[in-house]
């Protein structure tokens, strides 16, 4: 989408996020890097999508981080 110039909005993001997760952290990382090329960076569904992909591949050090980056925290996140 990036190289034909168009920009994916969250639901194309969490998509390919939830996606990802059952490949390969890899995927993970490239999904959550685009995320922020997108300009989803601050964006709490993205971030509830990008930690649970995180926790899914095993990586609960980036999950955490995740966690602690996001601005807002709601029931999804684990926060009441």
């Amino acid at each position: 989408m990036f190289g034909e110039g168009m920009k994916p909005d969250s639901i194309i993001i969490t998509t390919v996020l939830q996606v990802c997760a059952s490949l390969s952290m890899r995927k993970v990382r490239e999904a959550h890097a685009n995320s922020f090329r997108a300009g989803f960076a601050d964006s709490q569904t993205v971030g509830n999508v990008v930690l649970d992909a995180y926790a899914k591949c095993g990586s609960i050090e980036s999950a955490f981080k995740t966690f602690k980056s996001l601005v807002e925290k709601n029931v999804v996140t684990g926060i009441q």
